[in-house]
């Protein structure tokens, strides 16, 4: 993939991400909404993240939805040993995504996947959102306050 486009794509993924945060730190982020949006990660109940370094294929027949992490690696066997998947499986990934069977989130920055062209599918069919890995104590509805009370 080109790094245009992967610059792009992180540039419209920090800025949701960036409204994303000012809603919560500004204690107007409702207990029905969560992030990424469910127009990006549609989900099916009962839904999961798929275990890492284990075959993904017997993970996802137990869920409405298997949320994949994917994660920038470029030497095949060393994806597949960390994903539990093939490359190769990956067009069959996007099919099973597009009924919600799997849902993919980006694990890395989207520039990291530079060169990566097997992901190119996932990419532009899917736009899979790039995941917080962990949001700041200081962006959290303040405990107590008339907005906190509401969300529980």
């Amino acid at each position: 993939m080109k790094k245009e486009f992967l610059e792009d794509y992180k540039a419209k993924e920090e800025e949701q991400q960036k409204i994303f945060l000012k809603v919560l730190h500004e204690g107007k982020f409702r207990k029905d909404e969560r992030y990424p949006p469910k127009d990006r990660l549609k989900l099916n109940e009962p839904y999961t993240e798929s275990m890492g370094y284990e075959k993904l294929w017997y993970q996802i027949l137990f869920y409405g939805t298997t949320i994949i992490e994917l994660h920038s690696i470029e030497k095949h066997d060393e994806f597949e040993k960390v994903h539990g998947f093939g490359v190769d499986d990956i067009d069959r990934l996007i099919d099973l995504a597009k009924i919600g069977k799997v849902n993919f989130v980006l694990g890395d920055e989207p520039t990291s996947y530079e060169n990566m062209d097997f992901f190119e599918g996932i990419f532009t069919e899917l736009q899979p959102p790039k995941i917080i890995p962990s949001i700041p104590p200081s962006s959290a509805v303040p405990l107590g306050s008339e907005n906190h009370k509401k969300s529980i």
